[in-house]
């Protein structure tokens, strides 16, 4: 097994906006204090990642392995152990992140979402939040495909069929199915806010609108006012960016601070 001693990523703006692309963001910004069931999330769980493939295992004796490039070549392993939705991560070998990260979980038998709730490792934020399938996701849209045209009204098939398609890098596919889906079901921010990663390639005015729209639904999504700073950066609104970056720093997204201090000095 390859060892490395630390994560090397630099977070900036073109990886923030590549990686926001192809993942967007996953579940509440809030521990569920409804649901006491714990998460399915045993076995491999597969994504494109900032630098190709990844390959999530998790153990039921509770390990957690990390392959970067899916090729069977575990660079990270962790501890995990999960209480309702909420995930706690402690790295043990591999990459070292010397204190333990916490992510809100949320799944079902298409895709699993890990949403950052406490992390102050840059490195493991950046590799593990975002949507994920499992390794049989060709399998998985043709059952989507199918249950589509048996009831083409069901808006929770387009959904789990778009962010498939975002954990395998396919935006346009998943923009499509969105599109569906909102037409159904106007209410969830953060299908606007999924819709809102895929605009920020092409149309930074339509990424700006649709997370304008997701955070009139959810006035705390701190993954809103991220993604509303990075469509108004791009369109060189900076100070409006600055101002959203903090916000969503505020919010909970501090690993922000020292990477975009640089960019926003002149407005913090």
């Amino acid at each position: 097994m390859k060892r490395l001693t630390k994560y090397r990523f630099k977070i900036s703006y073109s990886i923030l906006s590549i990686f926001l692309i192809m993942l967007s963001f996953g579940c509440s910004n809030t521990i569920s204090e409804v649901n006491n069931e714990e998460p399915n999330i045993i076995g491999n769980w597969v994504r494109i990642g900032q630098s190709g493939p990844i390959r999530m295992s998790f153990t039921e004796s509770g390990f957690l392995k990390t392959d970067f490039g899916n090729d069977n070549m575990y660079e990270v392993i962790s501890k995990y152990t999960t209480t309702n939705n909420v995930i706690t991560i402690v790295d043990k070998e591999g990459y070292s992140c010397d204190k333990p990260g916490l992510y809100n979980v949320d799944n079902d038998d298409y895709y699993l979402s890990m949403d950052l709730l406490k992390d102050s490792c840059n490195g493991r934020v950046m590799t593990t939040i975002g949507y994920w399938t499992r390794p049989n996701f060709k399998e998985l849209i043709s059952n989507l495909d199918s249950l589509i045209n048996i009831s083409p009204n069901r808006k929770d098939y387009y959904l789990s069929r778009a962010r498939i398609n975002m954990a395998i890098g396919m935006p346009n596919l998943a923009i499509s199915d969105l599109d569906k889906y909102i037409l159904i079901d106007s209410s969830n921010g953060e299908a606007f806010l999924n819709r809102a990663a895929i605009k920020l390639t092409n149309d930074t005015r339509g990424a700006i609108a649709d997370c304008e729209i997701s955070i009139a639904i959810n006035p705390n999504d701190k993954n809103a006012y991220l993604m509303l700073g990075l469509a108004q950066y791009k369109s060189g609104m900076i100070e409006d960016a600055c101002l959203n970056y903090k916000k969503s720093i505020d919010l909970g997204l501090t690993y922000l601070t020292d990477n975009q201090y640089e960019d926003c000095k002149d407005y913090w």
